[in-house]
């Protein structure tokens, strides 16, 4: 089966662009959603939560001191390194590290995606020899059992 629609394979660059979009969105999601809730609440209530968040703040301070002076320092700092951590993990190579670690551990969705791939015709892959996985429906036709049978594939 050919692959006909035009979308461009993705790439390491891609994924990382959308992932950092994804952290970030989610972070002025989150933002904004703490604005709008205090903007439904009538005057009276957001008085009393900003009395509350005052009464925490003061209670923080109390108990850790002068740090709680940098919290706008450390929160986009701690923010920047998740943000850095999750586009770090979304490269092409640590996706198929974690396939590859779920076909590892028995994961038989993962088994059949990695031999599929493999598989691929457009890769040029003329037959693959997988005796566990031939007898799933869901692997191409060209993974077979026996290196004879792979020697048949391969002619056609």
């Amino acid at each position: 089966m050919t692959d006909t629609t035009t979308t461009p394979a993705p790439t390491g660059t891609a994924n990382k662009v959308n992932v950092a979009l994804r952290y970030l969105g989610s972070n002025a999601t989150g933002g904004l959603t703490v604005f709008v809730v205090l903007g439904l609440l009538t005057p009276e209530q957001q008085v009393d939560i900003l009395k509350n968040a005052h009464a925490m703040y003061d209670a923080t301070y109390a108990f850790i001191g002068a740090a709680a002076n940098i919290w706008y320092i450390v929160f986009p700092i701690i923010a920047g390194l998740l943000l850095k951590m999750g586009v770090d993990s979304s490269g092409i190579g640590n996706m198929v590290d974690r396939v590859f670690a779920l076909a590892k551990a028995g994961n038989k969705d993962a088994q059949i995606a990695i031999v599929k791939a493999a598989a691929a015709p457009e890769l040029g892959t003329k037959a693959i020899i997988n005796p566990v996985l031939a007898p799933e429906p869901a692997t191409p036709g060209n993974v077979v059992a026996t290196p004879a049978a792979a020697v048949e594939v391969a002619k056609t």
